[in-house]
């Protein structure tokens, strides 16, 4: 039994995977995007943070909006031109590209970009880190979060 939510987690991947990608977007995974090494990034990866529901017209079929989070990952070298948030920037604008108003071929309602949070740690390379979270808002039956 699939749910529709991780139909979207599956949609989302594989939006972000997408074979007109640019240059230097890794492929995106389900797993969280903690990496041990500069040599394993720059890494993409797609989690659920959220859900919430809303009964539509008291009958059986609830509205849920989830609240899901791409994180983004790369590392550039101390001192030179490639500076991390440099090269993190292509994927997020990626991210946002092959997402916002997407609705997965009408798996979603509505696919909407709400925030993005930046982060950078320097020691022998600069680490760099962006999760941007967005709202996917999609419907299933009361009592049956795989249908419609």
């Amino acid at each position: 039994m699939t749910t529709r939510r991780e139909h979207v987690m599956q949609a989302v991947v594989a939006a972000l995977n997408a074979d007109v990608k640019p240059a230097g977007v890794p492929m995106a995974t389900r797993a969280n995007a903690v990496a041990a090494s500069s040599g394993q990034l720059p890494k993409v990866a797609v989690v659920p943070l959220r859900e919430t529901t809303e009964r539509i017209n008291r009958g059986a079929i609830v509205r849920r909006t989830l609240t899901l989070r791409v994180e983004c990952q790369a590392a550039g070298i101390v001192g030179s031109e490639q500076a991390a948030d440099a090269l993190l920037d292509d994927i997020v604008a990626w991210t946002t590209q092959a997402l916002a108003g997407n609705t997965l071929d009408g798996l979603l309602l509505t696919l909407d970009e709400t925030a993005i949070d930046w982060a950078v740690e320097v020691s022998d390379y600069a680490y760099c880190a962006a999760v941007v979270d967005f709202e996917a808002t999609y419907e299933t039956r009361q009592n049956d979060q795989t249908r419609l």
